[in-house]
């Protein structure tokens, strides 16, 4: 029998906390399938990085000279409740930094990769453009700018802000690689509590919003700002939140409301 082992890298990082690559202790999940079917016997084995290599307790052995089409996700989930998906929540509560195997990472921030070959070339290579892990969900960072040229002089009154209104269900699926905001689900709000500015600060990145792609209706969702216990709103203009795709919106806050610029 040969094991299959993989070498692994991540297409353009920027939501780990502690670092841009995988840790020791990192925990990726293998989904084979052959002919768009997954191989139930072998299917979600667990490897684990040791600082060098992927090693698993019970490897993947290739079963005959057919090709194998592995599809790999981060991190790794033991339980699965229905056909390798997971639920995907992305109210505030769960707009949080979480220690996942040991190590800090954006919860709800999956990493998908996906890599074909057969018993003759045992070693899959998760590396490169086409076959690097890469980030399936939608990423939104404000830049909070103070207008001091019209009467805000810092951001220290910045204590939150509520972005409305996303559909905040859906699930991941671990054969594809795709997220997806569910169909029936209702938009709501996502409220984020206790920025923290220094005093005289007059520029603040928020902590990274991980929501789930999907289009949005009308091609506007809104932008609430609590700045010294008052409410600004400003409409934001985007078609749609794409997968692995990260958005950073300048908001600048003046003494007669919002200016917001476009997404980069």
């Amino acid at each position: 029998p040969v094991p299959m082992t993989f070498t692994a890298g991540i297409d353009g990082v920027a939501t780990r906390a502690t670092a841009t690559a995988f840790e020791a202790g990192d925990m990726v999940g293998i989904i084979p399938m052959k002919d768009g079917s997954v191989e139930s016997a072998q299917a979600n084995r667990a490897y684990t990085y040791n600082g060098s290599a992927f090693e698993a307790g019970s490897p993947y052995y290739f079963q005959d000279r057919d090709a194998v089409t592995f599809n790999a996700y981060y991190p790794y989930y033991e339980n699965f409740a229905n056909d390798y998906t997971i639920a995907i929540d992305t109210r505030a509560e769960n707009q949080t930094v979480e220690t996942v195997n040991g190590h800090d990472w954006n919860k709800n921030d999956y990493l998908f990769a996906s890599a074909e070959t057969d018993v003759n070339k045992p070693t899959v290579s998760f590396t490169g453009e086409d076959h690097a892990f890469k980030h399936v969900m939608s990423s939104i960072v404000f830049k909070f700018i103070a207008g001091t040229a019209d009467g805000v002089a810092y951001l220290e009154p910045l204590t939150g802000y509520t972005l409305g209104s996303l559909v905040v269900n859906g699930t991941f699926d671990c054969k594809t690689g795709k997220a997806t905001a569910q169909s029936d689900g209702t938009a709501e709000s996502i409220t984020v509590d206790g920025i923290s500015c220094a005093e005289k600060e007059t520029e603040h990145f928020s902590a990274p919003l991980i929501v789930l792609p999907q289009d949005v209706p009308g091609g506007k969702f809104t932008l609430t700002v609590k700045y010294n216990n008052a409410d600004y709103t400003a409409a934001l203009t985007l078609d749609r939140l794409a997968a692995g795709t990260r958005y950073e919106f300048p908001v600048t806050i003046k003494n007669t409301g919002l200016e917001i610029g476009g997404a980069e």
